[in-house]
């Protein structure tokens, strides 16, 4: 890993649980959970697409000040970016792609068959990037790849 890891993926597919994990792998992490910007800083936005946009770029930036102060981000989201994917890349923050089988996710997120709206993967596009994908089978296995890909 060099600067920071983004981990990105359907809502369900193990991205918070990954990132805490590869927090305990390293000093100087500094955990960005998309949720808990949305829950502390980003309350004026709803799930439609530019409001993700917006979500995305406020997380950029909060990544942007880890680095400055010696930290490493640990950052995960459901969506990502032709423009943050980018950024990142200039960051030297590596990208991940976690993913999980549709029965799985079902089982974890009831919006995924409720008629909840703004769904990624339903409602707006889950677009993939040239990246390391990791697949969450819901077993042990799934923090060994985690582990192997950030060591």
């Amino acid at each position: 890993m060099k600067n920071g890891i983004w981990l990105y993926g359907l809502s369900g597919s193990g991205k918070t649980y990954a990132s805490r994990y590869i927090s305990t792998l390293m000093s100087n992490a500094f955990l960005i959970d998309g949720d808990t910007v949305r829950e502390l800083i980003s309350q004026d936005l709803s799930y439609d697409e530019s409001s993700r946009a917006i979500q995305r770029q406020r997380i950029l930036g909060l990544a942007k000040i880890a680095i400055r102060n010696g930290c490493k981000p640990i950052i995960s989201t459901v969506t990502m970016s032709d423009k943050i994917f980018i950024e990142c890349k200039e960051l030297c923050i590596d990208v991940l792609r976690i993913e999980r089988t549709t029965s799985q996710l079902v089982n974890v997120r009831n919006f995924y068959t409720d008629g909840t709206s703004n769904v990624v993967g339903i409602d707006i596009p889950d677009k993939r990037f040239d990246t390391v994908v990791v697949q969450n089978d819901g077993d042990e296995k799934f923090l060994e790849r985690i582990k192997s890909i950030v060591k």
